[in-house]
């Protein structure tokens, strides 16, 4: 029995703590986002749904910083615009 309650604990641990940080760091997003990605992941798609959450996390992220830098970048030229339109 204390074999098997280590054997969760640890399981536990690494699902749950090391997964998110180390994940996180390969993807470049926030540990907790991966860790609510895959949570409902699993909650949404069970064990299938846990091992493309992280993926999915990733895509999602690039996908709004290029869009954020997108809409910056559109900001600039349109704020450079206005200045050259006035002076």
């Amino acid at each position: 029995m204390i074999v098997l309650a280590a054997i969760v604990v640890v399981q536990q641990i690494e699902s749950n703590v090391f997964e998110p940080v180390i994940v996180g760091r390969s993807v470049k997003v926030h540990p907790l986002a991966i860790l609510l990605g895959v949570t409902i992941g699993f909650t949404v798609g069970g064990i299938i749904g846990a091992l493309v959450a992280a993926p999915l996390v990733a895509v999602a992220a690039t996908i709004l910083a290029y869009l954020r830098e997108r809409a910056d970048a559109d900001a600039d030229s349109a704020a450079a615009e206005g200045l050259q339109g006035a002076g």
